[in-house]
């Protein structure tokens, strides 16, 4: 059996999408990330919260996790 080495670092932030009153469709809170299967085709999501859907649908967005500059880190 051959195992690929990936790293431990998530590839994917994991955000709630909902609708407000007027119907407008906004993000939400991050509520966990998500990590690249090593063997490729798929995702491991670790969530630190559950949304909990009020018409019994649940909507996840994932955005690609953005590497950190030298010019965003704090002095």
């Amino acid at each position: 059996m051959t195992t690929t080495k990936t790293s431990n670092r998530p590839t994917l932030n994991i955000f709630t999408r909902r609708q407000t009153g007027n119907g407008e469709t906004v993000l939400g809170s991050q509520i966990g990330v998500g990590f690249a299967h090593g063997t490729g085709g798929g995702f491991s999501i670790c969530l630190d919260a559950l949304p909990i859907p009020t018409d019994g649908r649940i909507d996840l967005v994932a955005f690609a996790v953005k590497e950190k500059s030298s010019d965003d880190q704090d002095d």
